[in-house]
């Protein structure tokens, strides 16, 4: 190539005044040419990709040109401003190459700005299906208003437009937004609505879907006996259909349900059997989200060492691919973790980094939960009064987002916390409403743990025989579900409340 044919500008102000003093159509022709030049180089243009609904496909296969993907479009769009109809086409074409690109890379953002600006070139399922794709990793980088604003503007415009299996997928999505946000009074209709349209329609994957997503539902406003039967149901479907991304998000929420429920080796079979796939497949993701979840089940059962070293691995993915809302999740545990291991200032950051990130995404049901730890904390490092208002606060979140499971074990933290300042009356009875939720939503392990606590209250208020029973069932409990950090911190609390009563033990 001579001096002729390309030209090197020795500063960006003499290339943009160069540029700028080209016609309008000249320059509109010029990109035209790069485009096709790039192209060519390239190895040719890239095909048009399959449209992601009604089927709810999984991305499509790359292609060499996806790396240039954003600077196509921008050379196609210029073009089309010399009214040059393929060039159109073909920012469509590259815009929507360009999104699926960053989505793959984690860059979530600029992903988001691509589908966007796919929504306005198009109509129809194609702009559904762009609106949807920006929604979904709003919600991984933390926007939920935006997301559900994006989900209820698409579902509005495909109710308009008749489409019932793209408004059974939307219904889905906005209803997951509001489950997440702690709204499971809106999710419950729209899962059901959802669910209705993907059975009239035969699609089963979609089916499933819902059907997990009810499941979460009534788990999370303790309707726990119908929770089991959904989420195996629609495993069956995804193991029929040979959905291997689906199957992992079924066993992690199957592994969940019994891990609360203390069935302990049932939870470690499911994860375990959930990472094998993820690793299998490359889902990077989802591989973070088992992690995280394998990591609480060894740390509530003694395993510490391990569990710390699959947060750090759960944590390090999340950041890898951009998922912000499972990363607080995980640095809330970890916080627990560091607590149990001594290190009450440590514990204390990471907590404290974990509500951060929950606000930031607008993950109320997970901001409760972190401040009920961060009571935790606060009770150990010996800050009493501001370790009962954060039970408090944590208390009136999970009244708010109606998680029922964690009402039960923040009273029981708001009843231990009584005791140790001497409010007897006003402990047992907490303690006594923590129970009654417990038994409600079949939450063992937790029940195991108030009956120790209402034990060594039973002690302290001279009823010796009481004590005793209940001692005895919060162990039986605690011994059957290997929930041996709980234990040996409550077998701990119990010998010297009976060496201050000069009891032998209540054993």
């Amino acid at each position: 190539m001579t001096a002729e044919t390309a030209y090197v500008f020795r500063h960006a102000l003499l290339r943009e005044a160069a540029y700028q003093l080209q016609l309008p159509g000249g320059r509109a022709r010029l990109h035209g040419l790069a485009l096709e030049v790039m192209e060519a180089t390239l190895g040719g243009r890239a095909p048009e990709m399959q449209p992601r609904l009604p089927l709810v496909l999984p991305p499509p296969s790359p292609h060499p040109l996806d790396e240039f993907a954003a600077e196509l479009a921008e050379h196609a769009r210029l073009s089309s401003e010399a009214g040059n109809a393929d060039s159109r086409a073909l920012e469509r074409l590259y815009v929507r190459r360009a999104a699926e690109h960053a989505a793959g890379k984690s860059r979530n953002e600029e992903a988001v700005r691509r589908w966007k600006r796919l929504a306005e070139l198009t109509e129809g399922p194609e702009r559904l299906e762009a609106l949807r794709m920006a929604a979904a990793l709003n919600r991984d980088t933390g926007h939920p208003r935006e997301t559900r604003a994006i989900l209820e503007r698409a579902l509005d415009e495909a109710r308009a437009a008749g489409g019932l299996p793209v408004q059974g997928i939307l219904l889905h999505d906005l209803a997951e937004c509001c489950r997440e946000a702690g709204q499971p009074e809106l999710a419950e209709p729209l899962f059901e609505e959802a669910l209705a349209i993907h059975r009239r329609a035969g699609n089963r994957k979609l089916e499933a879907q819902s059907l997990g997503g009810l499941a979460l539902i009534y788990r999370q406003t303790g309707r726990v006996s119908q929770v089991e039967p959904l989420l195996t149901r629609g495993l069956a479907i995804y193991i029929e259909l040979e959905d291997r991304r689906f199957e992992v998000v079924s066993l992690n929420n199957i592994g969940n349900l019994y891990q609360g429920e203390g069935r302990v080796e049932e939870a470690e079979r499911a994860y375990r059997r959930a990472q094998e796939t993820c690793v299998e497949r490359g889902l990077r993701r989802h591989l973070g989200i088992t992690l995280g979840n394998l990591g609480n089940l060894y740390s509530v059962t003694g395993r510490g060492a391990e569990a710390r070293r699959l947060y750090r691995e759960a944590l390090a993915i999340h950041r890898e691919v951009g998922n912000r809302r499972s990363e607080g999740i995980v640095l809330a545990n970890l916080s627990g973790l560091e607590l149990d291991d001594g290190q009450p200032d440590a514990a204390e950051q990471t907590c404290l980094e974990a509500i951060g990130i929950h606000r930031e995404v607008g993950n109320r049901r997970s901001e409760g939960l972190a401040t009920a730890m961060l009571a935790r904390i606060r009770h150990v490092q010996g800050r009493i009064a501001d370790s009962q208002d954060a039970f408090e606060e944590a208390l009136a979140i999970h009244r708010e987002t109606g998680n029922r499971r964690s009402q039960g074990i923040a009273l029981d933290g708001i009843g231990r916390l009584l005791h140790n300042r001497g409010r007897l009356d006003e402990a047992e009875a907490r303690l006594r409403e923590a129970l009654a939720i417990h038994g409600e939503v079949k939450n063992r392990p937790a029940e195991g743990e108030t009956r120790c606590a209402l034990a060594l209250l039973l002690l302290d208020r001279g009823r010796t025989d009481a004590a005793r029973a209940e001692w005895a069932a919060g162990a039986a409990i605690l011994r059957g579900h290997a929930n041996s950090v709980a234990f040996d911190r409550l077998s701990k609390e119990m010998r010297e409340a009976c060496a201050r009563r000069g009891i032998t033990g209540l054993e």
